[in-house]
């Protein structure tokens, strides 16, 4: 259970292995080879899994701001096993094009270095818009983590279930 930022979501690592029965179908719905031939063209890198989660939260209000995962290449994927029709539900949201904006990131680190938060928040984000992303069980959302990125808080009464997969850049051999 995380606490704090996100307080009361369950992360449960390694979803793959908490019922070998269903390993297939997790494996099919996160689309690894796709993901990772996307990543390549998108980023000119080799990415691979790092991690796979899945994250469950039942009326999670409180969620960590705008952020990313600092400069380099990071993928996250996330796949929908519950419906996200509204920002009631805590859709992931995502500011579009932030993963390329230097001078957004260079404003936010700037103001946190003053104030003491964390480097890579998004605190300054002035009319760049967070694009909220709904859907279907089964839909999958395709994240550059370079980006400004966050979970929009959810009403008391909603629940979330999301298979997650982090790729990250091959390490040099």
């Amino acid at each position: 259970m995380r606490h704090g930022e996100d307080d009361g979501m369950m992360d449960v690592f390694h979803p793959d292995l908490l019922l070998p029965e269903l390993q297939q179908q997790i494996f099919s719905a996160l689309q690894e080879a796709l993901v990772r031939d996307l990543a390549r063209v998108a980023f000119g890198k080799t990415l691979e899994v790092s991690c796979r989660n899945l994250y469950v939260s039942r009326g999670v209000h409180h969620t960590r701001f705008f952020h990313c995962h600092g400069p380099g290449v990071k993928v996250k994927t996330f796949v929908y096993l519950t419906p996200v029709h509204s920002l009631d539900d805590g859709p992931y949201c995502y500011i579009p094009g932030s993963h390329r904006n230097l001078m957004l990131r260079w404003r936010n680190q700037m103001f946190n270095s003053r104030y003491g938060l964390h480097r890579h928040e998004y605190r300054q984000v002035g009319r760049q818009v967070g694009l909220p992303i709904l859907g279907e069980p089964g839909d999958m959302v395709i994240s550059a983590q370079h980006g400004a990125h966050r979970g929009h808080p959810q009403v008391p009464s909603a629940h979330r279930a999301v298979l997650v997969n982090v790729f990250k850049p091959r390490p040099a051999r």
